[in-house]
């Protein structure tokens, strides 16, 4: 009964996490890891651990430790690939891209965005739609450089292909999208 109650928590934090009520998330977090004791099958796989690992990544962001959340954003991807959880791959290779893009690295951000788009491919090559994460992270990118043609498609394909996930990838386009707006001097268009 443990694992089943433990399951529904995991399953109720990470929509918490996706409408990004990361107060609730952590509660129910504590709540699933509670449920799912040490000894348990479920507790111990690796999936479970990627899961983890990306909600401490997401504490130590939001606690403001820049360099603790890198450390941490790389432990639950390299976990995260082990248990071939790609929504964890993709979301915490994603903000490791953000982190180091925040510190200066861009050119270490964009390396990291290009492995996360090769992670975010599906069946015969066809980006998922977390793929626009990452082409809105390019175009952020892009847009620190100047290259404002070559960022407003990156920026206009990630919003295009996040829009079926419209709580993950809205609200970071819509920013995109005004930010790209102002460099090309349409503030109308905001």
């Amino acid at each position: 009964w443990s694992i089943i109650r433990g399951g529904l928590a995991l399953c109720e934090s990470y929509l918490a996490m996706a409408s990004g009520d990361m107060e609730q998330s952590a509660v129910l977090f504590k709540q699933a890891t509670s449920y799912l004791h040490d000894e348990g099958p479920y507790y111990s796989s690796t999936y479970f651990r990627s899961i983890v690992a990306l909600n401490d990544s997401i504490s130590s962001i939001l606690s403001g430790d820049t360099q603790k959340a890198i450390e941490s954003l790389r432990a639950a991807t390299r976990i995260a690939r082990q248990a071939n959880n790609q929504f964890v791959m993709i979301i915490a290779g994603c903000a490791l891209a953000d982190m180091q893009a925040l510190q200066g690295q861009l050119s270490k951000a964009w390396e990291t965005y290009q492995r996360v788009k090769y992670w975010a491919q599906g069946p015969e090559g066809k980006p998922l739609p977390l793929a626009g994460l990452v082409d809105m992270g390019l175009g952020e990118i892009l847009l620190e450089h100047d290259f404002v043609e070559e960022a407003r498609d990156y920026l206009e394909r990630g919003v295009r292909i996040t829009r079926s996930m419209w709580y993950i990838g809205s609200l970071h386009g819509v920013i995109s999208m005004a930010r790209l707006r102002q460099a090309m001097g349409d503030i109308p268009g905001m």
